[in-house]
């Protein structure tokens, strides 16, 4: 089974051969301030607003889960509920508050 993802922004499917197979994750790389974040936000929030059935996680290793948020805010992207946005610390918080 795939989720639809590249049917959720206009054109993307001009771009991408296949969607992404279920299960499998996906890592967006590149330089700072080349809009990776703004375009997986607009990827998930269209996706996640056409299938609430679903779930995103989106996993930031640099930034804050707050600054995603603003920055979602910022490009007039809404935060559908059922996406987590988590970034690294607050990983290593739950990690560490388990082991106590």
């Amino acid at each position: 089974m795939v989720i639809m993802l590249k049917d959720s922004i206009e054109g993307l499917d001009n771009v991408f051969e296949s969607d992404i197979p279920r299960g499998h994750v996906v890592m967006v790389a590149g330089s700072p301030g080349g809009l990776k974040s703004g375009f997986i936000h607009n990827l998930f929030a269209n996706y996640l607003t056409a299938n609430p059935d679903e779930f995103g996680v989106y996993l930031t290793l640099e930034e804050t889960t707050e600054s995603h948020i603003r920055n979602m805010k910022s490009l007039k992207i809404d935060l559908p509920d059922n996406l987590l946005i988590s970034d690294y610390s607050d990983i290593r918080t739950r990690f560490e508050n388990q082991e106590n």
